[in-house]
């Protein structure tokens, strides 16, 4: 089973994806900031097989986030989401964007690509 930390300063967003995750074998951790996020991925890192993180926060954004996740763990497969990108932040490429509102399978198939893809490993074990 495939973990997956969830990041959204939306509850209502986490929730929902959260329940879809679950719904389809994914174990999740949510974070309701990339502060919130990267206290979890330090704590569990080994146990994290993919980022599903909001761009646009407040505070941190998601790809501020990401840079420091990737410091720690360039391996971890990472997924943006976002209704909208600011021009002023860049998503990084080769990283994967789905637009908000997206339909729950458009986002399980894209985590399965990811996961299928990535040498990381479900449960940490690459």
């Amino acid at each position: 089973m495939a973990s997956v930390l969830v990041v959204d300063d939306e509850p209502a967003i986490v929730e929902l994806l959260t329940v879809v995750l679950q719904l389809n074998g994914c174990a999740c951790l949510s974070a309701s900031s990339g502060v919130e996020a990267l206290l979890l991925f330090s704590s569990y890192r080994s146990k994290i097989d993919l980022v599903l993180t909001d761009v646009v926060m407040p505070g941190m954004n998601g790809v501020e986030l990401v840079e420091r996740i990737r410091a720690v763990d360039p391996t971890v497969p990472i997924i943006f989401m976002s209704g909208s990108v600011p021009e002023n932040i860049k998503i990084p490429d080769g990283l994967p964007l789905i637009k908000k509102p997206f339909p729950p399978q458009a986002l399980i198939q894209l985590v399965e690509q990811m996961l299928s893809s990535c040498s990381h490993g479900p449960s940490g074990s690459g």
